[in-house]
């Protein structure tokens, strides 16, 4: 292998330059510091030089960041801050119990030692961490405004649901305030939860993470109520739970047979089909437990709330991921393989790689890691992954190791670089983004759809589009900066999350009211309203989903769309509602995905055979499906090494490998068709051989059944080529020669003919030489010419020979080599040859009469080998 950088080419020309230049003492010393001092240049100037996708980390000075870095809290209530350590490898440490919290206005905002602030009064603090690193002292600010907006109304989310008997149901609480804000107060500690019947469910409410979980324990009904304790009044609201008594018939594990790089994480999710043909997500369900066959290949997280059911990659090999849920005293058991590889990370991207959001606002980023198996995983919230902006004064970016990473906040008018640093196996690899943050203002906000109808128990999801003052548009409908509110919670809820999941409707009884959007950022506050109806003069009749029989390959998905006909014949797209349920009968050969919201209805073929596919809704149920799943298929082929260098007149052996849609692999070496993108820089043979050429760039491909991988492939100079031909016609003008590139060179556009015994060569078409000497650092062991003629008029053709020299002009010569005709490779080797400093290879054609004749040497090269 040569390496093809700048450098190293340089340095082999040195190397060349001095085979060739011996004997030539002056012209050396000065060429050679020539060279040295381009080297010199060269090597400062790639110093310098950076990458939005290097895999070497700049140093960067150990800092700490806080979030969120500009809040409002309405008075009374509390915020969370978060400290983070950003260490000089970029990666992170959450320090939020380690520093020194302080606020600059103890009655505007009072904080504690956790970093929980309280508004005291209406105004602005600064909230500061102070941390200690080895000696040295980091600290990070934050801005605080309390403002006096009251709480106008709460509401608990979802209004009516049913969870089963020994199964959990999280609610939300979220507050509308009189500036038209929203805040989820779920976890707040000014908010209470409680049941009605402690006995038929009871709710969790720690003031702190964890708050709004219900249990159900026996089958009944109760009221789960939420109360927020403000300094003006307290505010409840309600929610209506039924517990079922429907039991667990099936509990499926997705994604199935799935693979992860080591170091990397991949999230599984558990879904338990009850008897009543509901299902529900159990991933994070106190009674569910995640284990590993084996630690030592992978780990899960089994935390008995969120962040259960986390994969991390350990070392190569399968592990057997199982969930088992316990409820009523039966317990269910799942399991799926997941498959660690060794596929190292060669490259991090940072998408969109340049962008603009106005202060105020937000952009979400996304992480995608490429592997050296070709496959690509997004690491946006993989606890591996951290991300920093070089301008926290500009925009700040979330970094949670988890869900929610990634979204920047504008929050000063410039520009900030967004860093992503991916750290596995103890190597980091940094990509980045531009950010420019505008001082574009929000001139109209726009909700969609208008004027629309939702029956009871179904959803309908809002669209906030917010027009700028430079006349872009940005989709605002997750963004932190804006709320959404119901006019009458009893007739529909709308979820306003302050982030992903927001502006979804759920029609709660019938009744029109007004679903509004509003958003506010430095002051400026814009809203839109439209109308929503909620009916139910109209019930569902029928539940129907598509495709008709469909098939997919071991390891690939499909998605599947449900539809719901109602009584008035209208039809509506439910396959998202939290109301629909997707089944299979048999997830040991297709599982689908039932998740109560968005990604629900895509089946992943696990193992060759068919499985029934069917969803309910509301007691309705579906028509079913036969899904068939076929063997795995070929989708790419991976060509090693990759990059692939090899050296004129050498050859490297190649490897194809096969990855599957079933997650397996396999050596296709032999069985694949090898091809190469020029035949006169590389050529392929034998089973995956390549073969250099000449000096140049090429590209090597393998293929099988449509599916083609490809590697580029460059084939560099061999240690010692002199010379180079590149094709110079010759004919009936008289003698010709070619140069052999070399300005240098004193046989450069000269011509030497040759009186040999053999009658009728007149003239030489060809001559290229190498000079030997004894003052060559590396003794060579032989040489190599390569080259072909290809005669273009007619006459008699000629032979290619290496003659042996006393002189240079090599009038003392000696044949030591038999005569090749047309394409030729002469190897020399010098053991058998001592004694000659000079060798020529010459091509001798043509009849007598040098005005027939005629043809093109091309690419006649010179290598040496050490």
């Amino acid at each position: 292998m040569y390496e093809t950088t700048p450098s190293a080419k340089l340095a082999a020309s040195i190397n060349h330059a001095v085979v060739y230049w011996v004997g030539n003492a002056m012209k050396v010393m000065w060429s050679y510091l020539t060279t040295i001092f381009l080297i010199m240049t060269l090597a400062a100037t790639l110093t310098g030089c950076d990458s939005k996708n290097s895999s070497k980390v700049t140093a960067n000075k150990p800092h700490i960041i806080v979030t969120p870095d500009v809040v409002s809290l309405p008075l009374g209530l509390s915020q969370q801050f978060t400290a983070t350590l950003v260490n000089s490898d970029l990666s992170t440490q959450d320090i939020t119990n380690d520093v020194q919290w302080s606020s600059s206005a103890p009655a505007v905002a009072a904080i504690t030692a956790s970093g929980n602030a309280v508004g005291q009064g209406v105004g602005t603090a600064t909230i500061s961490a102070v941390f200690s690193l080895r000696g040295t002292v980091l600290s990070a600010t934050a801005n605080l405004t309390v403002s006096n907006a009251i709480i106008t109304q709460l509401m608990v989310t979802p209004a009516n649901d049913t969870v089963p008997v020994g199964l959990t149901l999280g609610f939300t609480a979220t507050a509308l305030f009189s500036d038209n804000s929203t805040r989820v107060m779920t976890d707040d500690p000014a908010l209470i939860w409680s049941s009605s019947a402690p006995t038929i469910a009871a709710i969790s409410s720690t003031g702190g993470p964890g708050s709004g979980m219900a249990t159900g324990l026996s089958s009944g009904q109760a009221t789960i109520t939420a109360t927020l304790t403000t300094k003006a009044a307290p505010w409840t609201a309600s929610a209506n739970l039924i517990v079922s008594d429907a039991v667990i018939t099936q509990l499926t594990v997705t994604p199935a047979n799935d693979t992860v790089p080591v170091g990397l994480t991949l999230g599984f999710t558990a879904t338990a089909l009850l008897s009543d043909n509901t299902t529900q997500v159990v991933t994070d369900d106190p009674a569910l437990n995640w284990v590993s066959n084996d630690p030592s290949i992978a780990t899960i997280s089994s935390v008995n709330g969120s962040g259960s059911g986390v994969a991390t990659g350990i070392s190569a090999g399968q592990a057997t991921i199982s969930a088992t849920l316990t409820a009523k005293g039966v317990a269910l058991t799942a399991s799926t393989n997941l498959m660690v590889s060794d596929a190292v990370i060669t490259q991090l991207t940072v998408t969109p790689a340049n962008d603009t959001v106005p202060v105020g606002l937000t952009l979400g980023f996304t992480a995608t890691a490429l592997l050296s198996d070709n496959t690509t995983q997004v690491v946006t919230d993989d606890p591996a992954l951290s991300w920093s902006s070089s301008a926290p004064s500009i925009a700040t970016i979330s970094n949670f190791g988890g869900p929610g990473s990634g979204i920047v906040t504008g929050v000063g008018v410039g520009d900030a670089i967004i860093t992503a640093t991916l750290l596995v196996n103890g190597t980091s690899l940094p990509a980045t983004a531009d950010l420019r943050v505008s001082a574009a203002v929000i001139t109209q906000l726009t909700v969609t759809p208008a004027s629309s109808s939702v029956p009871t128990g179904l959803t309908l999801g809002f669209t906030a589009t917010a027009r700028l003052s430079d006349n872009t548009v940005q989709v605002v409908t997750d963004d932190p900066a804006l709320s959404w509110s119901s006019s009458a919670p009893s007739i529909a809820t709308i979820s306003s999350l302050n982030g992903l999941g927001s502006g979804v409707a759920t029609g709660i009884s019938v009744g029109t009211t007004i679903i509004t959007a509003s958003v506010s950022v430095n002051g400026n506050q814009v809203t839109d309203s439209t109308s929503l109806n909620v009916f139910n003069n109209v019930t569902l009749t029928a539940l129907t989903i598509t495709p008709a029989a469909p098939s997919i390959p071991v390891g690939l998905s499909r998605s599947f769309i449900a539809t719901a006909t109602f009584s008035d014949n209208s039809t509506q797209v439910v396959t998202d509602d939290p109301a629909v349920s997707w089944i299979s009968d048999t997830p040991g050969v297709a599982t689908i995905t039932s998740l109560n919201g968005p990604g629900s209805g895509v089946a992943k073929g696990v193992a060759v055979g068919t499985t029934v596919i069917r969803a309910s809704m509301a007691g309705i149920p579906s028509n079913s499906e036969i899904l068939t799943v076929t063997p795995a298929s070929l989708l790419t082929i991976t060509i090693d090494p990759q990059p692939t260098a090899v050296v004129q007149g050498r050859s490297q052996q190649l490897t194809a490998t096969g990855s599957y849609s079933d997650g397996s692999t396999q050596n296709l070496t032999s069985v694949v068709a090898w091809r190469s993108s020029d035949n006169a820089i590389m050529t392929t043979s034998g089973v995956g051989v390549i073969n250099g050429i000449f000096e140049g760039e090429a590209i090597v491909y393998a293929g099988l059944g449509g599916v083609e991988g490809s590697s580029p492939v460059t084939v560099a100079r061999g240690p010692g080529i002199i010379a180079v031909g590149t094709g110079l016609a010759i004919g009936s003008a008289g003698l010709g020669c070619l140069t052999d590139g070399n300005t240098n060179n004193q046989y450069d556009n000269t011509c030497v003919t040759y009186s040999l015994a053999t009658p009728g060569f007149g003239w030489v078409a060809y001559d290229t030489h190498i000079t030997m000497s004894s003052a060559a650092i590396v003794p060579v062991k032989k040489i190599t010419f390569m080259g072909y003629w290809r005669q273009e008029l007619a006459g008699s053709l000629g032979n290619w020979m290496v003659l042996g020299c006393q002189d240079p002009a090599c009038n003392d010569f000696v044949q030591i080599s038999d005569p090749i005709s047309l394409a030729f490779k002469v190897t020399i080797p010098l053991t058998t040859t001592a004694g000659f400093p000079f060798y020529r290879m010459v091509f001798l054609g043509g009849p007598v009469d040098p005005n027939e004749g005629g043809g093109t040497a091309n690419f006649a090269e010179v290598l040496t080998e050490f």
